[in-house]
């Protein structure tokens, strides 16, 4: 029996995928000012510092976010693992890499490997594009299943 796979022993590859990761924006109530300048109705003015942005004892100019962020890294195939069986269309690969730990680290399946950065970025921003609409989704499913209807009370 000859087992073919897409990638051999020693292969250097690219990983891609959507992460979910923490990423800053501008803050939107100083716009990246830090602070706010304010006159008071007897014309005073000074500065203060935006509450919104603020972390510890000073104002950054920006906000926590969070989102999906394309992730790709190169990587060295050092185990390749094949699964065949009975009612199992084609095969099963799964690979382990060196920089991801070999035995006890991260198994890779086949569909998050590629040949090119290209074909991994590709990957990866689709990833991030289907788990973004997929989140949105259930963020609505949600939302509509906290409003629900209220009946009326009927004392019977």
């Amino acid at each position: 029996m000859n087992i073919k796979t897409k990638f051999n022993l020693g292969d250097t590859v690219w990983s891609g995928e959507g992460c979910w990761q923490k990423k800053y924006k501008q803050c939107p109530d100083c716009l990246g000012k830090k602070q706010f300048d304010v006159t008071t109705p007897a014309g005073e003015k000074f500065a203060t510092a935006c509450p919104t942005c603020s972390e510890g004892w000073h104002s950054t100019g920006r906000v926590q976010d969070y989102g999906f962020s394309p992730l790709i890294n190169l990587l060295t195939i050092g185990q390749v693992r094949v699964e065949i069986r009975e009612g199992l269309v084609g095969q099963a690969e799964e690979y382990m890499c060196h920089q991801t730990g070999v035995g006890s680290g991260r198994c890779w399946k086949v569909m998050y490997l590629f040949h090119t950065r290209e074909e991994a970025l590709e990957f990866a921003q689709a990833e991030c594009e289907r788990k973004a609409m997929q989140k949105e989704i259930e963020e609505e499913k949600k939302r509509k299943d906290g409003k629900k209807e209220l009946r009326p009370y009927k004392n019977d």
